[in-house]
């Protein structure tokens, strides 16, 4: 009787191990044809700044890619290097149809992805780490302020 309920826990064991793996193919092979349909959303849910400590986000903050359309819609915390031309909104906001993208495999099953905006002063440069489980971070590089990362997910995912 107690070898039975040995074998029926290896059983169970080895059956969520499987499913695990089936589960984790389909979220990567998902997020596969987001980048490749440039269509997905990125939700942050925490902030770095480069000088600071990390701040969880209680507003909904995003990157939408949908097509040849990026809608930034992120929240600054950190330095400036120089001041902006325009007063405005201190956040990282703007909507973009002049960019490059670009999206490569990495270890263990994870993405990265380059973008680099052309028609936005601010903003040159935006590096995306996807991973196989549908988190992910996101690293914003600015012409006049400091770097600042994002944590969060990719929604659908």
């Amino acid at each position: 009787m107690k070898q039975t309920g040995y074998f029926f826990i290896a059983i169970m064991l080895f059956a969520s191990c499987a499913t695990s793996s089936v589960n984790q193919d389909a979220k990567s092979a998902n997020i596969r044809t987001k980048l490749e349909n440039r269509d997905f959303v990125f939700v942050a849910t925490s902030v770095s700044p480069m000088r600071g400590s990390t701040r969880m986000l209680t507003s909904p903050y995003d990157l939408k890619l949908k097509n040849d359309s990026l809608v930034v819609y992120l929240p600054y915390f950190g330095v400036a290097r120089s001041a902006p031309i325009t007063q405005g909104d201190a956040g990282i906001m703007f909507t973009s149809t002049n960019f490059t993208y670009s999206f490569s495999p990495a270890k263990k099953g994870n993405w990265n992805v380059a973008m680099s905006v052309q028609d936005q002063q601010s903003t040159s440069r935006i590096d995306l780490t996807l991973f196989s489980n549908g988190a992910a971070t996101l690293t914003v590089i600015s012409n006049f302020r400091d770097a600042i990362s994002f944590s969060g997910y990719i929604k659908g995912i």
